[in-house]
C-alpha cells in the first residue's frame, strides 16, 4: 500500500541487498540504528526501493524476531502461522497493542 509518511516520520528505503537508507538524514542505517530511532520515540516508515510499497510492518517484525528470537519457540511460531486468522491473530492485532500502549 502506498501512503505518505506523517510529518516527523523518518522515511527509510530498503534496497534488495537488505541495506536501509534514511531518506530524511541521507545516510545508510543498520538494523540496530533503526531500533535506536524507534527507542528514541521516532516513528519510521520503510519503503521498498523497487515497488515503493510501505513494508514497515514486515521490517519491524523482522527486527523483533531477529533481536528477540529467544522469546519465540519454534512451537509458538508454528502455532502462530497455523492460527493467524483465529484467536491468536485477534490477540496479536487487537489485545496486545492495547496492553503495550498502557505499559
Amino acid at each position: 500500500m502506498k501512503r505518505h509518511a506523517p510529518e516527523g516520520t523518518v522515511v527509510i528505503r530498503k534496497y534488495p541487498n537488505r541495506r536501509l537508507y534514511d531518506v530524511t538524514r541521507s545516510k545508510h542505517l543498520t538494523l540496530d540504528e533503526l531500533v535506536e530511532l524507534i527507542k528514541q520515540g521516532r516513528e519510521v516508515q520503510v519503503i521498498d526501493s523497487k515497488t515503493r510499497e510501505d513494508i514497515t510492518p514486515a521490517v519491524l517484525a523482522q527486527v523483533v524476531l531477529e533481536q528477540n528470537s529467544y522469546l519465540f519457540s519454534a512451537d509458538f511460531l508454528h502455532q502462530l502461522i497455523r492460527n493467524q486468522d483465529g484467536l491468536i491473530g485477534d490477540f496479536l492485532t487487537e489485545f496486545l497493542p492495547k496492553v503495550l500502549d498502557s505499559y
